[in-house]
């Protein structure tokens, strides 16, 4: 028998939210995210993108979690983020590969000040 494994499922990264906790925000073309996956907004137009550990235009700053896969190869497109509001489980979400823990950790900081809090 096959062994299957299966990849990130939408919102299996959050312990509690409520309706108020989403956002519907545009994805800046060129990313492919995953559930879980910590977003920041760019300063000019407001659209959102993966965390980048040393962008200058906004990226940097973590400001929501993606909610849902979402791929913007050919075109900026709608997606669903945790934006506020709500208790996450901090070994499902997804940091850019350069983040140590203090990294994480001053990003974890960023986002209880938007009552995002990331429980391990």
């Amino acid at each position: 028998m096959a062994l299957i494994t299966e990849g990130k499922q939408d919102g299996e990264f959050i312990r509690l939210a409520t309706p108020l906790s989403f956002d519907e925000v545009t994805i800046r073309i060129g990313e492919v995210l995953v559930p879980g996956q910590v977003v920041g907004k760019l300063a000019s137009g407001g659209q959102y993108g993966a965390l980048e550990e040393a962008a200058t235009h906004g990226l940097a700053t973590a400001v929501a979690i993606n909610f849902a896969h979402v791929d913007t190869t050919t075109g900026a497109a709608k997606a669903t983020v945790v934006s506020r509001a709500a208790e996450v489980v901090g070994n499902r979400l997804t940091w850019p590969s350069t983040y140590n823990a203090a990294d994480k950790a001053a990003a974890e900081v960023l986002l209880a000040v938007k009552n995002l809090i990331v429980r391990y």
